[in-house]
């Protein structure tokens, strides 16, 4: 009788396991590929490392599991057939193409995967050539016009902003940890959205945005991600969440100036009651007016 797994996911992505009673997290990279394995004690028990298609190049553990590259968005290994089925397609990661036409050729590259940037871009639909150029080589996108500069560097700070979203969230989970608090309640609203978790993750992610990503990318993904809250009701859950979020991520803008890293400079904020929470959780809350913060 095969295992029963069951598997936990959080705003899309896959972080909990359940494989036949045995617990395991998942901890990603900024790609989304399954770095670390840990238990419920928050112990790492696996450590994944890739070449830059996919092919696992180092595993150290006892765990199986088929979502190991790009695995947290979605992208299951089959070990049987030796490819990835990702939704519309399957991908073949000792090639590094896919093994079907792109859904949308000719307006995209037939078998192209990621426009030849495995390192930086994802394809979780299976249906869209991320790259913006429609072929495989980059060179090619060199020589476009100014237009389609302008789509590359969309797509280039949408893809550099969710890789630091991902480092961000991280951030928040290992602070949880580090308090103590359950790998169970971690993922609830408890710490990682209402309380001091949640709080160094919108600083941090906003802090390293805007250092990496550059201000303008950071404005732009952070206010787009907050915008469908904006009109809810005064008092009600998402305007308090949203008004949180906007302030902390206010702060890390600032702190991005400053010497030091996002981490050490947001978690200072935090000691000195910088920042905004539902649960405070033992840490001084800012006071904030929401007023203000929920002005289109």
């Amino acid at each position: 009788m095969a295992m029963s797994v069951v598997y936990t996911n959080f705003n899309g992505r896959i972080v909990k396991e359940n494989r036949g009673g045995v617990e395991r997290y998942y901890a990603p990279d900024t790609l989304g590929s399954t770095a670390l394995l840990l238990d419920s004690t928050g112990a790492v028990t696996d450590t994944f490392t890739y070449w830059p298609f996919g092919e696992i190049q180092n595993h150290t553990g006892p765990s199986t599991t088929p979502f190991t590259f790009v695995g947290s968005l979605g992208y299951y290994f089959s070990a049987v057939a030796n490819w990835f089925y990702v939704r519309a397609r399957f991908y073949q990661q000792v090639v590094g193409r896919w093994l079907t036409v792109d859904p949308l050729w000719p307006k995209e590259s037939a078998y192209c995967y990621v426009g030849g940037r495995p390192r930086s871009i994802t394809d979780p639909s299976g249906r869209q050539g991320i790259f913006g150029s429609g072929f495989c080589d980059p060179g090619f996108a060199n020589s476009l016009s100014h237009g389609m500069d302008e789509i590359s560097k969309d797509i280039d700070c949408k893809w550099c902003a969710n890789s630091y979203s991902i480092n961000a969230r991280n951030a928040g989970i290992d602070f949880c940890r580090r308090m103590g608090i359950t790998m169970d309640q971690v993922m609830s609203d408890y710490c990682l959205n209402d309380g001091p978790g949640g709080a160094i993750r919108h600083c941090v992610g906003s802090c390293m945005m805007n250092r990496h990503c550059g201000a303008k990318c950071a404005m732009t993904v952070l206010n787009d991600h907050e915008a469908q809250w904006m009109d809810s009701a005064p008092g009600s859950y998402n305007y308090l969440d949203t008004c949180m979020d906007l302030f902390n991520n206010s702060v890390g803008k600032n702190l991005a100036r400053y010497k030091g890293t996002c981490i050490d400079l947001c978690t200072t904020a935090l000691s000195h009651g910088s920042l905004s929470m539902n649960q405070g959780l033992g840490f001084k809350k800012a006071n904030v007016d929401c007023t203000q913060w929920m002005k289109r």
